[in-house]
């Protein structure tokens, strides 16, 4: 496992996660790195669509710039998003996951080609949903319904 590896699923997914970091140990050894860094992509996808920092329609810009960064070249293409998130974050396990999230896609780059596939898959399928959410349900503290 590479030191880069290592960081992102010793050091950062146990900061994000309760429990899902020790469900990994129960794994085989070669779903650990593939679902630790599917996991640390959808997390950060959570926080974007989650924070109350941010009003509901820049949450919704936000969201998709990170899922066109799993379409485009993610390390770019992910760089201005976490410039604008990353400071606004007050939880420092969520600021430390979306300071990395350059490192995420570096991480994904390296791994074989089928699991980059199904990551960026499952990414775009949660987010595309948390995007649905985003548009047919109000933000906080506003008083309307979306129709479904």
């Amino acid at each position: 496992m590479s030191a880069l590896a290592i960081t992102l699923l010793h050091h950062l997914l146990p900061q994000v996660s309760r429990s899902f970091y020790l469900s990994l140990r129960v794994l085989p050894q070669g779903l650990r790195q593939p679902i630790g860094l599917a996991y640390l992509f959808c997390r950060a996808a959570d926080t974007i669509t989650d924070t109350a920092l941010l009003p509901h329609e820049l949450r919704l810009t936000y969201l998709g710039q990170y899922r066109a960064a799993f379409c485009e070249d993610g390390p770019t293409a992910v760089s201005a998003l976490q410039q604008h998130l990353t400071d606004r974050q007050h939880n420092p396990a969520e600021r430390a996951l979306l300071a990395r999230l350059a490192d995420c896609f570096t991480l994904l780059s390296a791994m074989a080609p089928e699991d980059q596939r199904r990551i960026r898959e499952l990414v775009l399928i949660l987010t595309q949903g948390m995007q649905m959410d985003l548009t047919m349900f109000p933000g906080e503290g506003d008083n309307r319904v979306g129709a479904l």
